[in-house]
């Protein structure tokens, strides 16, 4: 005799069929005589194109910019602008150097969620080389973007040399 509950944990499988729709166009060009007692019809069918949703003022504003970030800063703007402006942003992404480390840093965004990794924990990213010149790179995809609004305040990231 068993003296503890026996749980049953079945896993559902939900059956997510598709349904292909087999829309058929009917040839009805074809020859008749006199007497012919059929109706005489055509089809016409009318395709109206689907407005993507991401239609209206999506653009991309890309950066290349020589010269080491100050963190701080960066991450005052980056966490400003993207808290003001996330639901605008779709992706952003960028390669960022950074005072006082030869990492490179690696971000990345989804509307208000970003990561930030270095090169020391991101396979295949390697840190600055001694001769390599520090080049940031960003770029932000989305609607209604200003790009001499984004491109002033990176700017005002940079350490002043």
């Amino acid at each position: 005799d068993c003296d503890h509950d026996h749980h049953d944990h079945k896993h559902h499988d939900h059956d997510h069929k598709h349904h292909d729709h087999d829309h058929k166009h009917h040839d009805h060009d074809h020859e008749c005589g006199e007497d012919c007692d059929h109706d005489h019809h055509k089809h016409d069918h009318e395709h109206k194109k689907k407005k993507s949703r991401h239609d209206s003022g999506v653009s991309s504003v890309g950066l290349e910019v020589e010269g080491v970030l100050d963190i701080i800063q960066l991450n005052q703007w980056l966490g400003s602008f993207l808290m003001t402006r996330g639901d605008d942003i779709y992706r952003s992404k960028g390669i960022l150097a950074i005072e006082g480390t030869d990492d490179k840093f690696v971000f990345q965004g989804v509307h208000m969620m970003t990561t930030m990794a270095t090169s020391a924990n991101t396979p295949g990213i390697q840190p600055w080389g001694e001769n390599e010149k520090r080049i940031n790179k960003m770029v932000f995809i989305g609607k209604n973007l200003d790009r001499e609004d984004i491109t002033k305040n990176f700017m005002a990231c940079l350490v002043k040399q």
